[in-house]
């Protein structure tokens, strides 16, 4: 079985995710998901979910459209070749520096010095027009946050997120038209991998 990758995701509509119902409830898995193609129907495609929140997981996927004999896929087989990046930000001048590239963003008093590991992204309930309008500087990406997760630590409301400052995290303001900045990041860390659980290790200082 050949492993695939979701891809065909980012336009304005899906905004970066994949949304589908298993045994009632409703679950979302991010752009660049591996999974594990097992079966490919006339009506759906049945993959496994090889990292993230959902691995093990075996799901239907219908075809992202379908006309006549013409199917196509959510999902391509061709290797997407995974970076692992350094990635620090400098508290005293409120900048992150992912590779090559730097950002600006705003931190928390609550988020301290130290290093943290990037979980894969939660798709956030988020309805903000001023977040989401590419036109005025906005992102389709904004609904996505990115867990940080210190080492021997337990907290789950940490995020690198896009939108209004938050006690404890890691942000991105949506003012002065930083949208771009958070596609960038966006696509960066979903090319990033240290596991399957894991994109990547980021040093605040």
């Amino acid at each position: 079985m050949k492993t695939n990758y979701l891809t065909n995701v980012i336009d304005r509509y899906h905004r970066g995710w994949l949304t589908f119902v298993v045994n009632g409830d409703q679950i979302s898995i991010p752009y660049l998901t591996r999974v594990k193609m097992v079966e490919s129907t006339d009506n759906f495609e049945l993959v496994e979910i090889l990292e993230g929140k959902f691995a093990n997981q075996k799901v239907e996927v219908p075809f992202l459209q379908k006309t006549g004999n013409d199917a196509y896929s959510y999902f391509t087989d061709t290797k997407i070749d995974f970076k692992r990046l350094d990635i620090t930000i400098n508290r005293r001048k409120g900048i992150l520096t992912l590779g090559k590239n730097q950002y600006v963003v705003e931190l928390s008093e609550k988020c301290k010095n130290g290093t943290y590991l990037i979980g894969f992204p939660i798709k956030k309930r988020i309805i903000n027009k001023n977040y989401s309008d590419e036109d005025r500087g906005g992102t389709r990406f904004y609904d996505s946050w990115f867990p940080l997760i210190k080492k021997d630590e337990f907290n789950m409301s940490r995020f690198l997120h896009y939108g209004t400052f938050s006690e404890g995290c890691l942000t991105v303001s949506h003012l002065g038209n930083k949208g771009k900045d958070w596609s960038d990041i966006f696509s960066i860390l979903m090319h990033s991998r240290i596991n399957d659980d894991y994109l990547a290790q980021i040093k605040v200082y």
